[in-house]
């Protein structure tokens, strides 16, 4: 296996919430676009818990679990489960129950109807060699299942209502020699492939679509998601935002969907989160930035995948220190607000809409 080009780069530089802005905008009111008349409201939160060492990757599971692991690659990378209200029901090291392994990288981390986790991972062997693999792990850290997914790297994982596992990556046997594959593939829990779908031709050529960084994109995570009858992908390095059937098929292909987020003058987006939800609404967190300075920072709400957008109203004193990680199906949004490099509050916040 051969890496894709600066991906590994770009992720390693990638923050949560980028510093340079924090220090730009402590002082710049929330700005965005108001074309929408549904509207969100997030009131204070109800409940909150601590969690230590909240850097990384935090990401709410729709099964009911907060995941939280460890980016980059590592000997020994992490990965913390957690209820809504805080209480760790599984911490495990992948890497611990192979063999031959030097570095890990956790690319993305799922948990099924039934419990179990999927860990999508890429390992450098003691040998030098690059492998890929779906790990599947019990509650109890116990390794159940190993699918290899060479020459197919995974980069995000979803999983559907009957817990097929799609993946987004990239076939690095042909990457940079044509563009006849997929972006997407669906497997089941098994490992089989049910099928192959958004073919990489579908963008241009001079764009990575798992890129962090795209036209008009200064920097973003990539997003893939499975709702209802609906897996969602948002690819910053071509600025598209994906909907597909669950039988593969491309439902909708939205170009720059955030470009109605801000003032003209924008030179680009930095998208801090992403949030999917039933009925084609999504929730970004972004910041506009032009000229060297910032001219709007916030939440806000398309219920029709980026054609209007609404701004998210709330209470908070200092919405910089604020990170949306997700919302729970009781309607809470879940924040993380860092109280210091190795300290973080999660707080739960009601949501009306």
């Amino acid at each position: 296996m051969k890496p894709r080009g600066t991906q590994s780069w770009r992720e390693k530089r990638w923050p949560a919430v980028p510093f340079a802005v924090l220090l730009l905008t402590l002082s710049v009111p929330s700005r965005g676009a108001q074309t929408s008349r549904d509207v969100m409201t997030i009131h204070p939160a109800r409940r909150t818990h601590s969690i230590d060492q909240p850097l990384g990757k935090l990401k709410w599971d729709k099964n009911g679990y907060l995941i939280h692991y460890q980016r980059g690659a590592h000997p020994q990378p992490l990965i913390w489960l957690y209820t809504a209200d805080g209480e760790v029901v599984s911490q495990l090291s992948p890497a611990s129950h192979l063999t031959g392994v030097r570095r890990m990288t956790i690319k993305d981390v799922a948990v099924t109807k039934s419990g179990a986790l999927v860990v999508a991972a890429v390992v450098r062997s003691t040998n030098g060699a690059l492998a890929s693999a779906l790990l599947a792990f019990d509650m109890k850290g116990v390794l159940r299942k190993v699918i290899k997914t060479d020459p197919f790297t995974p980069d995000r994982i979803a999983l559907d209502a009957d817990d097929n596992i799609w993946i987004l990556g990239y076939d690095w046997q042909q990457l940079g020699e044509n563009d006849d594959w997929a972006l997407v593939r669906k497997l089941s829990l098994d490992g089989r492939v049910l099928t192959s779908t958004l073919a990489r031709s579908a963008f241009p050529k001079e764009g990575d679509p798992l890129d962090v960084s795209g036209p008009g994109i200064g920097a973003s995570d990539k997003y893939f998601e499975s709702v209802g009858d609906k897996v969602y992908a948002w690819l910053p390095g071509v600025h598209h935002l994906v909907v597909l059937a669950l039988d593969g098929r491309v439902l909708r292909s939205v170009n720059r969907p955030f470009d109605g987020l801000f003032e003209k003058d924008a030179r680009f987006l930095e998208i801090h989160s992403l949030v999917f939800l039933p009925g084609d609404r999504v929730i970004v967190q972004a910041a506009s930035l032009g000229r060297g300075v910032v001219l709007g920072y916030g939440w806000f709400l398309s219920t029709d995948l980026g054609r209007t957008w609404s701004s998210v109203r709330h209470r908070f004193d200092d919405p910089w220190a604020y990170s949306l990680i997700g919302v729970t199906r009781s309607k809470e949004a879940i924040f993380l607000r860092l109280v210091g490099p190795d300290a973080g509050i999660l707080e739960l916040c009601p949501v009306a809409f």
